[in-house]
């Protein structure tokens, strides 16, 4: 929580014009080496750290040259295709695989020094998933594939023309979304160090700033999932939300909601049979909450957490706050795609894909341009 704190202030102190960018190479090719140790945030998990957790990545980075508006808004990122290989310090764990990718969203840039935030999506590889009869040593993660995601504070510092040493620290995520259990997940706080060479200057497409009048806008969701629960090879079963939700985009990469949301979970039953908890008929599948959100905006996608608090349901199950991490893609003015992460405590619950429309409750109104 303290980690998406800083982002989100970070992005809002973010400069939206920065100079000296016309001598950066335009291509760049990277490497480092990563420093960190596992947070157990279950009893479960207590033995489970029992060395570091050490990492080397490989990736390419592009550095976008302002063709866009948006660009120019975010002052010239860069995004970045990632291979990653992580040795998991727990010879139960083994080692994990990882291919992603990233934008760099520089916060302040000078000819010689940049200091940037990071956000990072990508599938994660465990050949020592829990399976059984085989690795049942495994707690925290049941499947070979995995989502990760990562979010990073980065400082780099020119050697020479071409030539960058950086360092960074960074907070990365591995589960399957409770799509297969056991699935508690892996959490990992790290330092790094590195490397990178790049070549092909750019120059960067001139724009003229202008001031938006942002609408609010009513946005409805509706999205739906699948999960397993405990015991593992277990019943899988349906999930689904309903969500509506005013939102104010204040600039062009900044977003606040405020909305309902509506969930159906069909294991909430078995799940309290097996752990024990009071049986409350069928209206426990239900639950309903409020939430407070925040989207980062990214030209069509947006990067959005939600900060929720029941107040009905019927079930003792989990405790009465929840969360939600996702991402949402306009593939039109008012039709978007959406798919998030919800957790409680930052336990995963389930994985959701979906639709949304989005409303707009006022004209929308250009400022002239300056």
């Amino acid at each position: 929580m303290i980690f998406m704190c800083a982002i989100t202030t970070s992005v809002l102190a973010q400069y939206t014009a920065i100079r000296n960018v016309e001598n950066y190479a335009a291509n760049r090719i990277g490497a480092f080496y990563s420093r960190g140790f596992m947070v157990p945030h279950s009893k479960v998990m207590l033995n489970m750290p029992q060395g570091p957790i050490e990492q080397l990545e490989l990736f390419y980075e592009r550095q976008l040259k302002g063709k866009k508006t948006w660009q120019h808004s975010h002052a010239l990122p860069s995004w970045r295709a990632i291979a990653m290989y992580t040795h998991l310090g727990n010879p139960s764990l083994g080692s994990a695989y990882t291919f992603a990718g990233a934008f760099n969203f520089p916060i302040f840039r000078s000819k010689h020094f940049q200091f940037s935030h990071l956000a990072t999506f990508g599938i994660g590889f465990f050949p020592k998933h829990f399976q059984v009869h085989k690795h049942e040593e495994n707690p925290a993660i049941g499947s070979l594939i995995n989502f990760h995601v990562r979010f990073a504070f980065e400082a780099e510092f020119r050697l020479q023309k071409h030539l960058f040493a950086y360092a960074g620290l960074s907070f990365g995520h591995w589960s399957n979304g409770a799509l297969k259990m056991p699935n508690l997940g892996i959490n990992v706080p790290a330092f790094y160090f590195g490397l990178k060479g790049g070549w092909g200057l750019f120059n960067t497409h001139r724009y003229k700033t202008f001031r938006v009048k942002y609408p609010f806008t009513l946005n409805i969701m509706a999205n739906t999932g699948i999960k397993e629960i405990d015991p593992p090879k277990g019943k899988i079963y349906p999930v689904a939300h309903l969500g509506i939700e005013v939102a104010k985009q204040l600039t062009f990469k900044s977003t606040i909601t405020f909305g309902n949301d509506l969930f159906y979970d069909a294991s909430i039953m078995d799940k309290s049979r097996y752990l024990a908890k009071p049986i409350n008929g069928n209206k426990m599948y239900i639950r309903s909450g409020l939430h407070l959100g925040y989207e980062f905006c990214i030209n069509h996608l947006s990067i959005y957490a939600h900060f929720g608090v029941y107040y009905l349901r019927f079930d003792n199950l989990t405790g009465p706050l929840y969360q939600r991490i996702g991402l949402k893609y306009r593939v039109h003015p008012n039709i978007f795609l959406n798919t998030s992460l919800k957790s409680h405590m930052f336990t995963a619950d389930c994985v959701e894909f979906g639709l949304g429309y989005r409303l707009n409750l006022q004209r929308k109104r250009n400022d002239k341009t300056f």
